[in-house]
C-alpha cells in the first residue's frame, strides 16, 4: 500500500485552472463494471453534476442525471432510490423507469413525454464510460473495440486529483518530465505523434528501474505506444525485456467538479506464447505468474503517479508555453485536445504560441 503525503493545494496555481474548461468532451469513466451488478444502484458525482448508474439482468446499463423528470426528486440510494424488476423506483411517487430512461410505471397512468436524461455508455477492460458533451449527449465517435483475448483482468488503483484532466494525457507523452520525474533512462520518442480524428498515439523507448527496495538494480527496457481516444480514454501498450509479456496500463480520469477528479490507475497484461488449456497444470502457473506481473507493474505504476500528484497540487496552468525542440509530442497532443473543447472557450493566445514553436 503506498502512503500518498497529504500535501497543501497551491490555491493561487489552481485557480489559473479556469483557462481551460473543466469538462472536456469525450467518454468519461463513470464507474468500475464490478460496481454494477443487476439489483445495484450507484450515485456519483460525476462532471459537476450528479447521475445514478445501474445494469438490468441482461447487462444493459443505464447512466442518468439523478432526479425524476416528474417533480424532481433524487434517485439516489442515499435518499430512498431503489431498483425494482431492472428498473429505477423514485423514493417520492414511485414513478419507475427502465435502462432506456423511458417511464414504465406511475400512480394513474404513465404521463407523456416523461424520460429520465441518459447518457450513452460503454464497457471496456472492467470500465464503464459514459459520453460527455458540452452541445449535445448523443456521441459522434466511439472507441473502436478492444482485443480482451487472452489479456487479464485490471487491477486497479484509485487516486484523488486536484488538477485538470488533460494533465494525465500531457504527462504521459512529456518526455523531458518522463526523463526528470521518474527516472527514464535513454528515453526517447521511437514513434512520431500522429493525429487521426480523435485519436491521437505516439511511441516511446526508455530503460527503468524498480522502486521496490532490493530490486531497484533490477533494469529493463521497455517499448511502449500511446493510446489517446479523448482525454477521457487513455491507455498505453507495451513491451518489456525478461517480462516476456504485453502490458496495457490505463490512465484514466473521472471528473467530479471544476477542481478534481477521481484517477484509476489499472493495469492489465498478456503473456507471450501462452495456449489456454483450462484446468491444466501450465495454466494456473500462467495464471499466477500474470497476477504476479500485473501486482508489481501496478505497484511501480501508483509509485510514479504519486510523483505526479504532488507536482500537480503546485503547478499552474500556463497558457502560451515556452515549449523546446524535444516537446514535439506535448504539442501534438496540445494541438489535438482542442477538438474536445467548445469553439467559444477556444483560447487563440496558446493556438498562437503553439504555432511559433519550430519542433
Amino acid at each position: 500500500m503506498i502512503d500518498l503525503r497529504k500535501t497543501n493545494i497551491d490555491k493561487d496555481a489552481a485557480s489559473t485552472r479556469s483557462v481551460l474548461p473543466p469538462f472536456p468532451d469525450g467518454w468519461w469513466v463513470v464507474a468500475c463494471s464490478s460496481e454494477l451488478r443487476p439489483g445495484k444502484l450507484i450515485e456519483r458525482r460525476w462532471m459537476g453534476r450528479l447521475i445514478v448508474a445501474w445494469r438490468d439482468v441482461a447487462g444493459t446499463i443505464c447512466v442518468a442525471d439523478a432526479y425524476c423528470p416528474h417533480i424532481g426528486a433524487r434517485l439516489s440510494p442515499s435518499v430512498g432510490g431503489t431498483i425494482h424488476q431492472d428498473r429505477v423506483k423514485c423514493p417520492f411517487h414511485g414513478f419507475e423507469f427502465a435502462v432506456s430512461g423511458e417511464c414504465t410505471w406511475a400512480p394513474g397512468g404513465l404521463p407523456s413525454k416523461c424520460q429520465l436524461d441518459t447518457y450513452d455508455t460503454i464497457e471496456a477492460a472492467g470500465f464503464v464510460f459514459a459520453y460527455y458533451g458540452s452541445q449535445s449527449r448523443k456521441p459522434d465517435w466511439t472507441p473502436p473495440e478492444l482485443d480482451l483475448d487472452g489479456w487479464s483482468e485490471c487491477r486497479i488503483r484509485k487516486f484523488t486529483v486536484h488538477t485538470h484532466p488533460q494533465d494525465i494525457a500531457e504527462n504521459s507523452v512529456d518526455i523531458n518530465h518522463l526523463l526528470h520525474v521518474h527516472r527514464w533512462e535513454d528515453g526517447r520518442q521511437s514513434a512520431p505523434a500522429r493525429i487521426d480524428g480523435q485519436y491521437y498515439t505516439a511511441g516511446f523507448s526508455y530503460r527503468g528501474r524498480s522502486n521496490i527496495r532490493g530490486l531497484r538494480r533490477f533494469q529493463y527496457e521497455t517499448v511502449a505506444t500511446m493510446h489517446v481516444w479523448g482525454l477521457g480514454y487513455v491507455y498505453t501498450e507495451s513491451t518489456a525485456s525478461g517480462f516476456g509479456a504485453l502490458v496495457r496500463n490505463w490512465w484514466l480520469a473521472s471528473p467530479v467538479d471544476e477542481n478534481h477528479f477521481v484517477a484509476f490507475i489499472a493495469v492489465q497484461s498478456r503473456r507471450e506464447g501462452f495456449r489456454k488449456q483450462r484446468g491444466s497444470l501450465r495454466s494456473s502457473l500462467y495464471k499466477l505468474g500474470g497476477q504476479l506481473l500485473d501486482s508489481y507493474v501496478l505497484y511501480e505504476s501508483a509509485r510514479e503517479f504519486s510523483k505526479d500528484i504532488e507536482i500537480w497540487d503546485h503547478r499552474r496552468y500556463v497558457e502560451t508555453p515556452t515549449l523546446c525542440s524535444t516537446d514535439g509530442a506535448l504539442y501534438k497532443l496540445r494541438q489535438y485536445s482542442r477538438q474536445f473543447y467548445h469553439p467559444s472557450t477556444d483560447n487563440s493566445n496558446e493556438e498562437d504560441s503553439l504555432r511559433e514553436v519550430q519542433i
